[in-house]
């Protein structure tokens, strides 16, 4: 549950550019995924964009929760 996940301390400064730069890599392959999701006509193939796009959801809320960002 990236909800009950705290910000890093700031002895973690370090590795804060890199999380933010692995952040935006996140977040572009879930917008591609929920994009797909929203095209796609084939209730199967809906459904595998559907759980994929789920997945890099709960990757972007964990970074961005790890960062401080609401």
């Amino acid at each position: 549950h990236p909800e009950q996940v705290q910000p890093l301390e700031g002895r973690y400064e370090p590795i804060r550019e890199r999380l933010r730069h692995i952040a935006g890599h996140e977040r572009a392959i879930y917008e591609f995924f929920r994009s797909l999701h929203q095209k796609s006509r084939i209730p199967f193939v809906k459904r595998a964009f559907r759980f994929l796009m789920l997945q890099e959801e709960a990757h972007v809320r964990l970074l961005e929760r790890l960062l401080g960002q609401p």
